[in-house]
């Protein structure tokens, strides 16, 4: 979800409108399972619960989700929901980065 600012200042939230991944589980973990609200609550965690992205296999190579958006806005907080199973596998995220259409392929900003 990107909280941002429209041209006009007014507040707008946005969900993922497409996704794509390096790798995907597939099914219900598929990277479009990052598209759209949250289907988890905040801090829910089950075993086998589906609708979330994950990649094909649990390792420790990097992977890449990338999201984008229906309308361009200043991007004033992005928020990223990581569903950990088990909890303890938490801390999956490694990286967010965000590009302007102008920037893409050419870096933008990270955290």
């Amino acid at each position: 979800v990107a909280a941002a600012c429209s041209e006009t200042c007014d507040e707008v939230t946005q969900y993922a409108a497409d996704a794509y991944a390096t790798s995907e589980y597939g099914g219900d973990w598929a990277a479009e399972e990052a598209i759209g609200p949250p289907s988890h609550n905040k801090g829910d965690c089950a075993t086998l619960k589906a609708g979330s992205w994950a990649p094909a296999r649990r390792d420790q190579d990097t992977y890449q989700l990338t999201v984008s958006f229906a309308s361009p806005v200043r991007v004033a907080e992005v928020a990223v929901r990581e569903h950990a199973n088990p909890r303890e596998a938490a801390g999956f995220l490694q990286r967010v980065e965000a590009w302007t259409q102008a920037e893409a392929g050419r870096g933008g900003w990270a955290v």
